[in-house]
Formats: C-alpha cells, structure tokens, sequence
C-alpha cells in the first residue's frame, strides 16, 4: 500500500468526502485516487483561495473536507484565512505538498545561480572592498583624529 492509498483511507475512516485541490505534481498519486474513488466528490478549483472557499462552504453545509495544494499557492491564500475561515472559527485541513527539498536539481534555479555568479565575479568583486570600507568618519573620530 502506497503513501497516497493510506492517505485516502485515512480521509475516508475520518468521513472526509469532498476534496478540493489544485492541480500539482508531488501530489498526482493522491490526486487520481480522489478523483478515480467515487466516495470522494472532487473539486478541481482555479485558485487556492477558491479551494478554502469552498471548503468554508462545505463545513457550514455539514460536510468534512480538505482542500490540497503545493507551497506556491499556500503563500495566495493568507487573505482567505485570515478573512474567512479564522474569523469564522471554520476548521481547515489542508494538503501542502514540499518544494525545495535540499538536493533537488531546478533548471531554472541552476541558470539564475549560474548568471548572478558571472554578475557577481565581473561587477561586484572589484568594488566589494569599497562596499566594506567605511567612506566617512563620525563627527567624534574626525574630531579625536585631528588632536592628535
């Protein structure tokens, strides 16, 4: 039995029947069991505040539900949170899948790492002892200087 099918019993012993998420990769295995299982009503919603939304909605219709998402879209909904299901005392379970674990290879990552290095080799390194150096004395040192 897999992380996603133990997951999906976990949600049907706990009578959890609709799911709202937004499309992701980590959590497909999780994804296709909700939408292929007919004990799930699925809602695959635009947005991730939408996906709270909808989740506020059931609870008040006396439904359990959980609204799944990647880190990305969890950083969206502090409004929906915030203004709605906080306030309101609305219990949220929510499914946010990992990014950025360490030792995961991003291309676009790698490129960004890559050019700001070449930047920071050709533009930056020459002034970096003038960015260190203090340009101007306090008024106390200038003054204790000249006494001397």
């Amino acid at each position: 039995m897999g992380w996603s099918d133990t997951f999906l019993k976990v949600l049907k012993d706990n009578d959890v029947r609709l799911v709202t998420y937004v499309p992701d990769n980590v959590l497909t295995p999780l994804l296709n069991g909700v939408t292929s299982d007919n004990y799930f009503r699925s809602v695959c919603t635009t947005r991730e505040d939408e996906g709270v939304g909808v989740v506020a909605g059931a609870w008040m219709g006396g439904m359990k539900s959980v609204v799944m998402m990647q880190t990305s879209g969890f950083a969206l909904i502090a409004n929906a949170l915030a203004s709605l299901t906080v306030p309101s005392q609305i219990p949220t379970v929510m499914v946010i899948s990992e990014r950025g674990t360490m030792g995961e290879f991003n291309v676009g990552q790698h490129l960004v790492a890559r050019t700001m290095g070449r930047f920071w080799n050709r533009w930056a390194s020459p002034i970096t002892p003038w960015m260190t150096k203090p340009r101007c004395r306090s008024s106390s040192t200038a003054r204790s200087s000249r006494r001397s």
